[in-house]
């Protein structure tokens, strides 16, 4: 009874993830859960597999070895839309977004259904237009929702793809460096952000360079380094662990 009752409060679990690129080992027998309704950081040095194990996550790459459970579900035999159907999203380090859409329209498009009558029902929803007008505004870019997407900054076009990771009603987002880019005085707003969609039930995977915003709002942290987990954690234990500051700072 107890190992269900713990499996039923974990939203992720990855158990002995193993990536190789020819006789590079990106991902090495990285094991680790997410808790429903947290913030889980995943932090380490460049080259340190944290986008290759998004990528895993997601469907993108192919496992080598080891197993990834959504709740219950085994999920790694999955193929990256069945993923999204289950409830898992993610943003990307280079932003996805439809250049030649308006911003608003681009909100539109997302949704957890495949079906191509869905997608148009779902864009001419009121509901989610209005949910989309809702978050432009908060993100300060309401006055840009007729403007094609390609026109935005890099920054902008950040603030739009993480707004549409918030149109699908989904369990689990999975943000990749969602600060990078972004003027500094809209890093709290997302934060704030952020945490405002963890109090309506999202669970949040995070790789963020910006270590401020990472102990910040994390609940637990993972530490990766040369494809390995190197340390797990509460923001305050990883802050002050010396295996982890050697990582950072070559001692």
């Amino acid at each position: 009874m107890q190992a269900t009752q713990e499996r039923a409060a974990t939203a992720l679990r990855l158990d002995r993830v193993s990536k190789r690129f020819g006789g590079i080992r990106a991902v090495d027998e990285v094991s680790f859960d997410v808790q429903d309704n947290s913030i889980c950081g995943l932090i380490g040095p460049n080259g340190s597999g944290k986008t290759t194990l998004f990528n895993l996550v997601s469907g993108f790459y192919k496992l080598d070895r080891g197993e990834i459970y959504y709740g219950s579900e085994r999920i790694d035999r999955l193929r990256p839309h069945r993923r999204v159907e289950r409830g898992i999203i993610r943003t990307f380090q280079i932003t996805r977004v439809f250049p030649h859409l308006s911003v608003l329209d681009n909100l539109m498009i997302p949704t957890c259904d495949n079906r191509l009558a869905a997608l148009f029902h779902s864009a001419l929803g009121t509901r989610r237009r209005t949910r989309g007008e809702e978050l432009l505004s908060l993100l300060g870019l309401k006055r840009l929702r007729d403007e094609p997407a390609g026109n935005l900054s890099f920054g902008q076009q950040k603030l739009v793809e993480l707004a549409m990771s918030f149109m699908i009603e989904t369990r689990l987002i999975m943000l990749d460096e969602p600060s990078a880019g972004i003027n500094p005085t809209l890093v709290n707003q997302v934060r704030d952000w952020i945490r405002a969609e963890q109090k309506n039930g999202r669970t949040f995977l995070i790789i963020e360079h910006n270590m401020h915003v990472v102990m910040d709002i994390c609940d637990k942290i993972i530490v990766l380094h040369h494809g390995k987990k190197l340390a797990e954690g509460a923001p305050a234990q990883i802050q002050d662990d010396p295996v982890v500051l050697e990582a950072y700072l070559g001692g």
